[in-house]
């Protein structure tokens, strides 16, 4: 699984992280127990992740803002989307991914690239609510 990370409008990073917890379990009581495993993180530059990036950004994220109506300064200052890579060498990047769920809340931790989005993103919204 791939979690794009976001700040308003702007990808942050990445997290990939297996998901063992839907392996199957076969009453074999070895893989029953396999522990969680490591997510790593990637910065919003990540060649990995490229197509996913381009169309969050110009094509998914303001689908979602058309179709709930939310203007750029109301979306989360930090959020995510957590995507089901179907076939990794799929160059289809809307086959290559399934949309697993929407984070919105309790969005830690998240990779450091990310820091800068917040900061820049919380001060754009500081200084417009100063200028207004």
């Amino acid at each position: 699984m791939v979690r794009c990370y976001l700040s308003g409008i702007k990808v942050a990073g990445f997290g990939y992280q297996e998901i063992n917890a839907l392996y199957e379990l076969n009453n074999n009581p070895a893989v029953a127990h396999v522990p969680p495993s490591k997510r790593y993180y990637f910065t919003e530059h990540c060649g990995l992740f490229r197509d996913l990036k381009e169309i969050m950004e110009h094509h998914w994220v303001p689908q979602l803002q058309r179709s709930l109506s939310i203007p750029q300064n109301m979306m989360p200052v930090i959020w995510d989307a957590d995507f089901f890579i179907n076939d990794i060498s799929n160059p289809n990047t809307e086959e290559k991914y399934t949309l697993c769920e929407i984070n919105v809340s309790c969005v830690s931790p998240f990779p450091p690239s990310a820091i800068k989005f917040i900061v820049n993103e919380v001060r754009d919204r500081l200084n417009d609510r100063l200028n207004h």
